[in-house]
């Protein structure tokens, strides 16, 4: 049985075979690979000697510091009850020396940052989803809900545009008519150059009306009705002394049913439609329908023109310049 010894720091270790006893710097190159143990072991020995600061005197040589520090050692693990043979201190030791066991970061490289994006995926992945799936929802009801109606809309009126004006100017029988219509196109056709829908649909309303005031045959008649007024007079602004005369007029259809049209007063040049206005006659004509009323409350010739198929202003049959008012 070998015998054993107990040194200076209370250790206790294995006698050599040898009579010279072995330095503890020799590191013996024919060792066998270390076990996980002796690992473990001199990691332990390298954060010691990290976190306890144990700082040798920088005057020593190598060799003299590595004991030192290998002494230093013996004597906390003892104080710990722990038995490290000399070689497991010595390679702690070394593998301080050599940053053995000390991780250094790699270079902040692209490629480094995209792995760190990339192991972070759990924290940006899901909401990124969330946000990109919103984004496509959102496309989706424009592009579905808003963008492809309008789009089709505009094509719409697009169609109806030109298939209205072709109607109109072939229903049109005067200049008065053709330049409205014109007028009309062209705004529309502006419209489409701009891609300005709202403009379009206004443009493809107005030709309607002008195409469906085309169609109509229209009687103007004189009002004569209890309770209003078939005639007035004005006194121009500026003509103190002098006496404008309108009878009041309205257009019925073939089945006597007031319908809207066009008018333009000649007091403040607003256009307005309606069913009811104003015409300026001279006052030898405006005294014979008023003598004519006055004599049994019936007026003999109420029908004084007629807003023909083909035109947008009426043609009147009394003597009158065609100008007109829409309140009194």
């Amino acid at each position: 049985m070998t015998s054993q010894t107990e040194d200076s720091h209370g250790l206790g270790e294995e006698a050599p075979s040898s009579s010279t006893p072995a330095s503890p710097l020799e590191t013996s190159t024919s060792r066998s690979p270390q076990k996980l143990d002796d690992v473990m072991m001199a990691m332990d020995i390298v954060d010691t000697l990290r976190h306890r600061a144990l700082i040798v005197e920088k005057e020593l040589g190598i060799d003299a510091r590595e004991n030192a520090m290998i002494e230093r050692l013996r004597d906390i693990y003892a104080g710990q009850g722990i038995e490290v043979s000399d070689h497991i201190l010595q390679d702690g030791v070394k593998a301080l020396e050599e940053n053995r066991f000390v991780y250094t970061p790699p270079e902040n490289s692209l490629s480094i940052k995209m792995a760190k994006f990339y192991i972070a995926r759990d924290r940006w992945l899901k909401p990124l989803i969330a946000v990109l799936g919103l984004a496509f929802l959102s496309v989706g009801i424009y592009q579905f809900g808003i963008k492809g109606p309008a789009n089709s809309a505009f094509s719409k009126n697009q169609t109806a545009l030109n298939e209205t004006y072709k109607s109109a100017t072939a229903l049109a029988q005067t200049q008065f008519s053709r330049d409205k219509i014109n007028t009309y196109f062209t705004e529309g056709q502006n419209a489409i150059k701009e891609d300005n829908p709202k403009q379009l649909k206004s443009s493809v309303n107005a030709l309607n009306i002008v195409n469906e005031d085309l169609e109509k045959n229209l009687r103007i008649r004189i009002v004569s009705r209890p309770g209003e007024l078939s005639g007035v007079f004005r006194i121009p602004d500026n003509n103190p002394n002098g006496q404008n005369y309108y009878l009041i007029v309205e257009a019925l259809d073939l089945n006597g049913k007031a319908i809207p049209i066009e008018i333009t007063s000649e007091e403040d040049q607003k256009t307005k439609r309606t069913a009811k206005w104003g015409v300026r006659v001279s006052e030898r004509v405006f005294d014979r329908v008023k003598a004519d009323k006055q004599d049994d409350q019936i007026l003999q010739m109420a029908e004084i023109g007629a807003k023909k198929r083909g035109s947008l202003r009426p043609v009147y049959s009394i003597e009158t310049d065609g100008g007109a008012i829409l309140d009194w």
